[in-house]
């Protein structure tokens, strides 16, 4: 593989959402900057208008589309623009997103409804509509944002709920793009934006992340997922302030039963604290390895394997 001396994305057109203002802004400026065509999806005209004529007048290219992405035929629409006008589009940011704070109880279904249209609706009927255009060039990368408050987070459980939802999304896209040459990673984002001000409560920790984590961050970052020599995909980066990481889902060995019975409540309470042991484990990376495991645990190097079994024997060295 020849790599690249500098990022660019001259000649390519790049889509991102939620483009008007904060973290969306700070992803269409640098891709702008580095030589892409950057469409600004917002549904306010003010604000696309604002972050096109910023771009421009830095010398990047940048034109606005205004649509609701939690509408699917929007959605469509906002693609088909893009193909009539260009004639390709290589880069989808699924960027946009709302946020509230609010007990579980008391979320209604209006809202519960509005947090999955813009997060969940808009990332699947975007990235549907791009997705055979991208197939027929062999070449496409998609970045969904979601975000490490999947792991749980106290009065949030619309919008962690949503974007949980758009992270199974794009491991799966990943896993179908593969044979295309489509990457599709997710970013989960911590920068002081303006959805950071506006939703999050007064406290020492808002204060803290607006002072520290600028858009440049995540946005550099979102760069390297989504040019044409960066080979990743199926990666959960998170990236905020001055650097980066990794999330990754793991399993360990467990427990198994080596008794004649099968396994009972009374045998889950009496092991249970042997399945929390996180000193030996394996990186799940797909459902194949997730299976794998499954099947590691009866004693079999595959579920094809354990099918076939007549009898269990003990389990299988599958942690390695």
């Amino acid at each position: 593989m020849t790599v690249s001396e500098n990022i660019r994305f001259d000649g390519q057109v790049a889509l991102v959402t939620g483009a008007g203002r904060g973290m969306g802004f700070g992803h269409a400026s640098v891709l702008a900057a580095r030589g892409a065509t950057v469409i600004v999806n917002d549904f306010q005209q003010h604000l696309a208008d604002d972050a096109v004529k910023s771009i421009t007048s830095s010398g990047g290219k940048a034109e606005a589309i205004i649509a609701d992405i939690s509408v699917p035929k929007e959605c469509r629409s906002i693609i088909g623009q893009i193909i009539d006008k260009h004639g390709r589009i290589d880069i989808l940011v699924n960027n946009a997103g709302i946020a509230s704070f609010k007990a579980f109880e008391d979320i209604t279904e209006a809202e519960f409804f509005q947090m999955m249209g813009v997060h969940l609706f808009g990332s699947w009927f975007l990235t549907q509509a791009a997705w055979p255009h991208m197939i027929k060039q062999k070449y496409g990368r998609v970045v969904m944002v979601s975000s490490g408050s999947l792991f749980g987070m106290v009065n949030n459980s619309h919008y962690t709920t949503a974007k949980t939802a758009v992270f199974g999304l794009g491991l799966n896209l990943a896993q179908e793009g593969k044979s295309h040459g489509i990457n599709v990673n997710i970013l989960d984002v911590i920068a002081g934006t303006e959805m950071t001000k506006e939703g999050m409560s007064d406290s020492p920790l808002k204060t803290f992340i607006l002072e520290h984590y600028p858009i440049d961050g995540p946005a550099n970052v979102m760069a390297w997922l989504c040019h044409k020599d960066c080979t990743e995909t199926a990666r959960f980066v998170p990236a905020g302030g001055k650097g980066f990481g990794l999330h990754f889902f793991a399993s360990n060995p467990g427990w198994w039963t080596q008794d004649e019975r099968w396994m009972t409540p009374e045998l889950v309470r009496d092991n249970f604290s042997n399945v929390c042991d996180f000193s030996n484990y394996r990186v799940v990376s797909d459902a194949q390895v997730c299976s794998e495991l499954v099947a590691g645990r009866a004693g079999f190097p595959s579920m094809g394997a354990l099918s076939e079994a007549s009898e269990v024997s003990a389990p299988c060295d599958s942690w390695k």
